[in-house]
């Protein structure tokens, strides 16, 4: 069974190139090695057997960071807990604040977090409430600019 090769020529190819996200870092980089001739010198070269293809899994295992898009909106009474929680926050985070944000991360971002799961004293979740106080901040902020 063969692919059946599309005209690079044509709006299909281009809509099947934009349609096709890239899976890691591996992806990404034999994309660059493929369209600069790279690859095929290095199979000219190497052979077949050049550590491409490991090196492709093991750089797809690194995760890259990712941009959170808002799904939803904040509704009034979360937008007034989220402000008392910024005059009240300090660098130490309580349960009761861990809750909260993920709460609202998972409101506004659709994304879920289990705050169970998250330790108050070990820098990792330090790092995870910090990045969705971030996150959330520029939500609030963008509510701010409309006031």
């Amino acid at each position: 069974m063969s692919k059946k090769k599309i005209d690079k020529r044509t709006k299909a190819y281009k809509d099947s190139i934009k349609n096709k996200p890239a899976k890691g870092l591996g992806d990404i980089v034999e994309d660059i090695t493929k369209a600069t001739g790279i690859k095929k010198a290095v199979k000219a070269i190497f052979g077949d057997d050049c550590g491409c293809e490991e090196r492709k899994k093991k750089l797809n295992r690194i995760d890259l960071p990712r941009r959170f898009n808002a799904v939803r909106c904040l509704d009034e009474e979360q937008y007034n807990e989220y402000k008392e929680y910024i005059q009240r926050r300090t660098l130490a985070y309580s349960a009761e604040d861990a809750r909260l944000l993920v709460r609202l991360f998972a409101h506004v971002f659709a994304v879920q977090y289990n705050s169970s799961d998250l330790c108050m004293n070990c820098t990792g979740s330090f790092k995870i409430l910090k990045k969705l106080s971030d996150n959330l901040d520029i939500v609030f902020n963008s509510y701010k600019d409309d006031i």
